[in-house]
């Protein structure tokens, strides 16, 4: 079962990149306390050589707008787009910036966003595959290793018992 400790004989076969990955992680990062509340930050995984981040707001704009037009004409999926982004912003997980923090910001990547509905729930997507002076914050960030089984190692595993269950986490993507 995957939800169980799972420990595997084999050793872990890690690429150069997830061995930087796995590197980065346990030499930066750290326990703090926001708000009462303990809790690990990390930091983005860089890979060598990458340039300072720098795509300002106004290189996200257009797809700004472009969002606004179309909510425009469908004033129900702007209602619900101001909903999940406020809970964004309620949950700690998005802050709105005041013009003077932007300016004074000395590293900053705008990452596009739109709201999709899919099974009848909302959901923000970000655009991290967004194109700037021919970066995406996709390719300057290493993927670090997989956390969690392979697809075939789920499916076989459910093959060595009578009963299988599974379930739904909620909440998981924010």
């Amino acid at each position: 079962m995957d939800v169980l400790p799972y420990r595997s004989e084999k050793s872990a076969v890690r690429s150069r990149q997830d061995q930087e990955a796995v590197r980065i992680l346990q030499d930066q990062t750290v326990r703090v306390n926001i708000d009462s509340i303990e809790c690990y930050t990390t930091p983005l995984l860089r890979a060598k050589n990458m340039p300072q981040l720098q795509a300002p707001p106004e290189a996200v704009l257009p797809q700004l707008r472009g969002i606004e037009k179309r909510l425009t004409k469908a004033p129900g999926q702007a209602a619900a787009y101001q909903v999940e982004m406020h809970k964004l912003e309620e949950a700690g997980y998005a802050v709105k910036l005041e013009p003077h923090q932007v300016e004074n910001t000395e590293e900053a990547w705008y990452i596009p966003h739109h709201i999709v509905q899919h099974n009848g729930k909302n959901r923000v997507v970000y655009n991290c595959s967004f194109q700037y002076q021919g970066h995406n914050l996709n390719e300057l960030l290493l993927l670090g290793p997989p956390l969690g089984p392979s697809l075939l190692a789920v499916l076989l595993r459910f093959r060595e018992h009578s009963l299988a269950f599974s379930s739904d986490i909620c909440g998981m993507f924010h």
